[in-house]
């Protein structure tokens, strides 16, 4: 099932309900919270004297910090905690975390001082536990601090260290996935209690490792009221595949693919294959003279009569009148006049729309006051990094440094629901429906993957789903398709064709 991803305002929204509403103390939650980690490290280890080195900085992390240094010292590691901040001057719960572990007559040594000699200081560690920074990082981290923890990365990459983090890689931004400055590079993540969503956005997700969530016995009664940011996509979409058992062709959807081009006719040939796959009634493939060279024999085709430039909206609406969706976009090109052609389309049909590829670069010239809002409330777009920034007019870098940002930006300035492609896509419908998929595969990262992506959303739509569930369910289906395919040397037409064993396999789990 899908997890509820929380921001740090939620997560400390929790804690208080937990405290306030069921008369747990901090210091209990810090506890078990600690506990747990150590329960976790020394499942790990394989030497039970071995060496245990956990760096904390000055806040509630470095409380679960101190807490599983004591736990696991009491089990009969060696532990050694290495402070980066002054430990007595830390305050609440972290202020009596310490003051447990100084009582167990816990090695404390000043992080400062060690600072230029990690490779030594970690000669002998077998772990080491990340206890920096938590919920509350929002950036602006002290240079000395970047220094330490890119130190830290080094030694233990080069020496292949495992890291475990609590509750997030030090340096990830728990609100956004955003790393404004260094972060920590963990083996594992050890998020306490519920998933937050900073460790499942990327660039955050690429410093995580695997993530597992500690069940330290937050009452769930905690949870109510206090809304997540976003869901980690899951199986439960499967079910918007369904169909019943007296369906047919006339009652499964019919998608009109508009696009390809002479010489790009493979894009709509493989958005055409993967509405079918994914269980459209009929396809109808609307192209140019020349358009499609590349179609399966079970797409249909429209138009192919005369070049883009001689097409009008007109042409392409009477033949489609009768269609479920459209998907426009996938091989066009960029040329103005099939940018005009795209503008008009958008104003003139009633069917809920798929816009990717190619066809976004007509969004910016659109009349916004031509947009019917309507329009806009059956428009999905699919852009992946590149295109988003030129919406946005900033570059792919910012863009994939802020993904969560660009797509509310995206979901804001055009009205619609956002798909913004790459690893841990992610859907933004407005409001509070985010989405976040678990995937990052090589094996979706090849040419003419996102083309296999619009064919599965606009199929959805056909069959009457909602943009924001036709974008959840598609985006959940093309990442499951990694798991029933080579990493290396894989086809995007692979892809499509992986859909039906990807779903059939989740169908029967359920």
């Amino acid at each position: 099932m899908s997890a509820a991803l929380y921001d740090g305002a939620a997560a400390r929204a929790i804690d208080r309900r937990a405290i306030d509403g069921y008369s747990i103390a901090g210091h209990e939650l810090m506890a078990r919270a600690g506990r747990a980690v150590a329960d976790v490290v020394a499942a790990r280890m394989s030497q039970p004297a071995a060496k245990v080195s956990v760096v904390c900085g000055k806040g509630n992390n470095a409380g679960d910090g101190y807490i599983a240094a004591e736990a696991l010292q009491t089990l009969g590691y060696e532990v050694e905690v290495i402070a980066l901040a002054d430990p007595g001057k830390l305050q609440g719960d972290a202020a009596w975390a310490y003051g447990v572990w100084k009582n167990a007559a816990g090695r404390t040594v000043d992080g400062w001082q060690t600072a230029v000699l990690w490779s030594a200081q970690f000669e002998t560690t077998a772990i080491v536990i990340d206890a920096i920074f938590g919920t509350g990082y929002r950036g602006g981290m002290p240079d000395a601090w970047q220094v330490a923890i890119a130190a830290i990365v080094n030694v233990t990459t080069a020496k292949r260290i495992p890291v475990y983090a609590i509750d997030l890689p030090s340096g990830v931004v728990a609100d956004s996935g955003e790393v404004p400055d260094v972060a920590m590079r963990a083996s594992q993540t050890l998020t306490i209690g519920f998933e937050k969503i900073g460790p499942r956005i990327w660039p955050g997700r690429g410093f995580a490792g695997d993530i597992r969530c500690l069940d330290i016995g937050y009452p769930e009664g905690a949870f109510a009221a206090v809304e997540p940011k976003a869901a980690l996509l899951g199986p439960e979409w499967a079910a918007l595949f369904r169909a019943a058992d007296d369906a047919h062709k006339g009652t499964n959807g019919i998608v009109v693919a508009i696009g390809g081009s002479v010489s790009m006719p493979g894009a709509l040939a493989l958005t055409a294959r993967a509405a079918l796959r994914a269980g459209a009634g009929r396809v109808f493939a609307y192209s140019e003279c020349g358009g499609h060279t590349a179609l399966d024999p079970e797409a249909m085709r429209l138009g192919g009569d005369t070049a883009w430039e001689n097409v009008r909206a007109k042409d392409v609406i009477d033949v489609g009148s009768a269609v479920d969706a459209l998907v426009i976009g996938p091989g066009l090109g960029r040329h103005a006049g099939r940018l005009a052609l795209v503008a008009d389309l958008l104003q003139t049909a009633t069917q809920p729309v798929v816009l990717d590829a190619d066809a976004l670069y007509a969004l910016p010239h659109l009349d916004a006051t031509a947009m019917a809002k309507s329009l806009l409330e059956r428009l999905v777009i699919t852009p992946h990094a590149g295109e988003a920034a030129f919406l946005l007019q900033t570059t792919a870098g910012h863009v994939q440094a802020k993904r969560l940002e660009a797509a509310e930006a995206l979901a804001t300035r055009f009205g619609c629901t956002v798909v913004l492609k790459g690893a841990g896509t992610i859907v933004y419908g407005g409001g509070n429906k985010i989405a976040v998929s678990p995937v990052a595969s090589a094996a979706l990262a090849v040419p003419g993957s996102g083309d296999v992506l619009a064919g599965v959303i606009g199929a959805l739509l056909a069959r009457g789903n909602a943009p924001y569930a036709a974008a959840c369910a598609g985006v959940w289906a093309h990442g499951e398709t990694s798991r029933h395919l080579p990493q290396v040397g894989n086809l995007a037409r692979e892809i499509a064709d992986a859909l039906p064993r990807a779903i059939s396999a989740t169908w029967a789990k359920s």
